[in-house]
């Protein structure tokens, strides 16, 4: 571990604290990438359930598409089901066939990203187990992932193209 105050040498850090990790084999990592250890590893999985609060001033609706913050990474998300809809002032469902969120309504929903997430079960992780939802740089909803039923999809990952080659000119 490093800190950038180079005059003491630190064995460990805490939340909040700017310091970089150096490994054995140089990797590029990506803003929103997480390192975890071996045995408590994140879900990798590209769709989950949310139960979120809608805040936003347009409906949410199946087939928006919105941009998920989970930690410091950001992901396209598009909404693939409205499972249900509660009705925040008597917490009953919303028998609704239409399925669209308004303004201050509690919702369980589905959401596909475009890429693969490390994430957690809320209940599991509080910090990566929460998200904020943003249309265009405006917080529109926020929630927790549910991950019952969902796989990790780690092991599915497959490299497309082992033919790519660099090339100096």
């Amino acid at each position: 571990i490093e800190d950038f105050d180079q005059t003491k040498k630190i064995t460990s850090a805490i939340a909040g604290q700017s310091v970089g990790i150096c490994l054995k084999d140089q990797i590029f990592v990506e803003r929103g990438q997480m390192i975890s250890h071996v045995d408590n590893a994140p879900v990798l999985t590209n769709i989950f359930r949310a139960k979120i609060f809608w805040i936003g001033k347009n409906s949410l609706e199946i087939g928006n598409r919105y941009k998920i913050k989970i930690n410091t990474g950001e992901w396209i998300g598009e909404i693939q089901n409205i499972e249900r809809i509660i009705d925040t002032s008597n917490l009953a469902n919303i028998n609704s066939s239409d399925k669209i969120v308004e303004r201050n309504c509690v919702a369980e929903i589905v959401i596909k990203a475009k890429g693969l997430v490390a994430i957690d079960e809320f209940i599991d992780n509080e910090f990566s187990g929460r998200f904020v939802i943003l249309d265009d740089y405006v917080i529109v909803g926020g929630g927790i992932i549910d991950l019952q039923n969902i796989p990790d999809q780690r092991n599915d990952y497959q490299v497309k193209s082992k033919n790519i080659f660099e090339v100096n000119n």
